[in-house]
C-alpha cells in the first residue's frame, strides 16, 4: 500500500496474496504431501533409535499410518482419566489428523514425539497421542461429566471466530459461493494433499463460503510494484500451508527482491535452523545486502536427530522460544556463541 515507506522487510513463510483477495486459494498445498513424504524419508534415515515408527523406506512408513487413520475412522480408542490424564476422551481419526498436521508445521521440534506416540497406538496405547496432542495446543474434547456445569462456562473464541471475519471480509469473492463451487475449491485441494484438504478447508476457505458481509476497508493495491527498498522473501524446500511456489509468485511481482529457498520441512525458516538463513537475514537487516538468487539453504540438523527431538522425551523438549533465542544469538550476536 506504501511502497515508498518500505525500509526492510522480510516475508518468511508467503502466501498467495493474489488468491488471498480474489477469494480462492488453490495453492496453499502445494506441498503439503511431499512435507509428509519427507517426514517419512526423515524418519527412515534417521533409523530406529530416534524416530519409534521407523520402517525400511517411507512406502511402508505411509502405509502404517494410513493404516491408523482408517482403524480409528471405525473404531476410536478410549482414553480414561488417571495418573497422567486429567480428563479423558476418544483418540479418533480426528485427534490424529490434527496432531499430524500440527507435527507437519514444526517436524524438527516435534516429529519425533508424534511418531513415538504413533507407535503406542499402533500397539494398543492412545494415551501417547491424547497428551503429545495436548503438548502441542491442540483442542480436545473430553469425556463429559456431571460435573462439568457448561453454564459457568467462559465464553472461549477460536481462531475461526477471530480470524474468518478478517479473512473472509477481505475478499468479496469468498463470499457467497454455490455448493458447486466450494466443492471444486476443496476438489482442487483434496487432488493437491489427499486427506491433508480436510484439515486446511474448514479453517480456511470453508467458512467464508456463505459469508455475506463485505469490509468497508478493501485492498485496492498492487503486489506487482517497486519499493523503496527491496524485500527479501524465504521460503521453505516443503512447507505444508505456504508452499515455496507461492514465494515465487510473490517475489516476481516485487522489482528487486530476492527469494531464499531454505531445503527444510515446516512453516516458515524457524521450523528447523539454518545458520546460512540466520547469516542471510543478519545482512540484509544491518547492511541492507540481499542474498544473491536462487540462494539455497541448509538447515544444521536433521529431523529427528536435532538436540531434544529423540523418542523417549517425546520430541517437545526444543521449545519454539527456545529456538528463537538461539535463532537470535546466532543471527544477531555472533554465530561463535552458539
Amino acid at each position: 500500500m506504501y511502497p515508498n515507506n518500505v525500509g526492510r522487510i522480510i516475508l518468511d513463510g508467503v502466501m498467495n496474496a493474489h488468491e488471498y483477495y480474489d477469494g480462492h486459494d488453490h495453492s496453499s498445498l502445494l506441498r503439503a504431501s511431499g512435507a509428509l513424504d519427507s517426514i517419512y524419508e526423515g524418519c527412515v534415515a534417521a533409523g530406529p533409535t530416534h524416530c519409534a515408527l521407523w520402517s525400511p523406506n517411507a512406502t511402508a512408513m505411509r502405509a502404517r499410518v494410513d493404516t491408523l487413520l482408517h482403524s480409528l475412522s471405525h473404531t476410536p480408542l478410549a482414553v480414561p482419566p488417571g495418573a497422567n490424564v486429567t480428563a479423558g476422551g476418544l483418540v479418533d481419526r480426528t485427534v490424529l489428523t490434527t496432531s499430524l498436521f500440527s507435527t507437519l508445521y514444526f517436524p524438527y521440534q516435534l516429529g519425533a514425539g508424534f511418531m513415538a506416540a504413533l507407535a503406542a497406538l499402533e500397539a494398543g496405547d492412545p494415551v501417547p497421542l491424547w497428551l503429545f496432542s495436548i503438548n502441542i495446543g491442540v483442542t480436545l474434547t473430553p469425556f463429559a461429566t456431571c460435573a462439568v456445569d457448561l453454564g459457568d462456562m467462559p465464553l472461549q473464541l477460536d481462531t475461526l471466530d477471530t480470524r474468518s471475519p478478517v479473512a473472509c471480509g477481505d475478499s468479496a469473492g469468498r463470499a457467497r459461493e454455490s455448493l458447486e463451487e466450494a466443492r471444486s475449491g476443496y476438489g482442487i485441494l483434496k487432488e493437491q494433499a489427499g486427506f491433508l484438504a480436510g484439515m486446511w478447508w474448514p479453517a480456511l476457505p470453508g467458512p467464508c463460503t456463505t459469508w455475506n458481509i463485505t469490509a468497508k476497508d478493501q485492498f485496492t493495491a498492487s503486489f506487482s510494484t517497486s519499493t523503496k527498498n527491496p524485500l527479501l522473501l524465504i521460503s521453505n524446500t516443503f512447507d505444508p500451508v505456504t508452499p515455496i511456489q507461492s514465494g515465487r509468485n510473490m517475489s516476481s511481482g516485487f522489482q528487486g527482491s530476492v527469494l531464499l529457498e531454505q531445503n527444510s520441512t515446516g512453516h516458515s525458516s524457524l521450523s528447523g535452523f539454518s545458520t546460512c538463513t540466520a547469516l542471510a537475514i543478519r545482512a540484509y537487516f544491518t547492511e541492507g545486502t540481499l542474498p544473491p538468487p536462487h540462494t539455497l539453504c541448509q538447515t544444521d540438523t536433521a529431523m529427528f536427530v536435532a538436540p531434544g527431538n529423540s523418542s523417549a522425551d517425546g520430541g517437545v523438549t526444543v521449545t519454539l522460544p527456545a529456538r528463537r533465542a538461539v535463532f537470535d544469538r546466532r543471527a544477531f550476536g555472533g554465530v561463535d556463541e552458539a
